[in-house]
């Protein structure tokens, strides 16, 4: 039915009309050639070229010597305004944007540190295991001394938040200050290293 409702083109069409699609039809025909035509001019320069090719040739863009881009930045976190810059007399809270000064004593070394915080976030999550009938923090704790004490789902849950390391060998945080961001290897065995998890957190 779709067939027969829309009539054919050539039906309905006038003479004028159809001079003027016959043209239109020369055009797109007279433009598709030339596409390819470029295409197959392009294809051959770059096989022409050598390599590496000035035109292909990835390269890294200059350095900014401007910071422009840091303040369209600062603006669409909505730090770079007039407000914001000011500070309130009556409150002890310095404003949201504040200039440092390059004379000041250790700039330089306390800029060196904050580029050295990582861009990820230190938190510390006690995941217990807790069998049906315990009630002590011994029984509790006693769970994870063998890997037979759990079940392999619990296993798996830990995996899922995140990946093992052995403590006495890991330079970042291990949950506690006291051997966080350190490296030692006096270890004896990974059965001391895990008592050491347990002990102390």
């Amino acid at each position: 039915m779709a067939d027969k409702s829309i009539p054919q083109l050539s039906a309905i069409e006038s003479e004028t009309s159809q001079q003027q699609h016959e043209l239109l039809d020369k055009l797109i025909d007279d433009q598709a050639e030339y596409e390819k035509f470029v295409c197959d001019m392009a294809k051959e320069n770059v096989q022409h070229a050598g390599y590496p090719n000035a035109q292909t040739e990835c390269k890294p863009p200059n350095p900014c010597q401007l910071f422009s881009p840091a303040r369209l930045i600062l603006s669409h976190l909505g730090y770079l305004s007039l407000d914001r810059l000011k500070a309130v007399p009556t409150s002890p809270v310095p404003p949201a944007l504040v200039a440092l000064d390059e004379s000041f004593s250790g700039f330089l070394g306390d800029l060196r540190l904050l580029d050295a915080i990582p861009s990820r976030t230190y938190d510390s999550v006690f995941v217990f295991y807790v069998k049906s009938g315990q009630k002590t923090s011994e029984e509790i704790l006693n769970n994870v001394n063998s890997k037979s004490s759990v079940q392999p789902e619990f296993l798996e849950f830990l995996r899922s938040l995140g990946w093992p390391v052995d403590i006495s060998k890991h330079a970042g945080w291990t949950g506690n200050l006291t051997t966080s961001w350190k490296m030692s290897f006096n270890a004896t065995s990974s059965r001391g290293s895990r008592e050491g998890i347990y002990n102390k957190h």
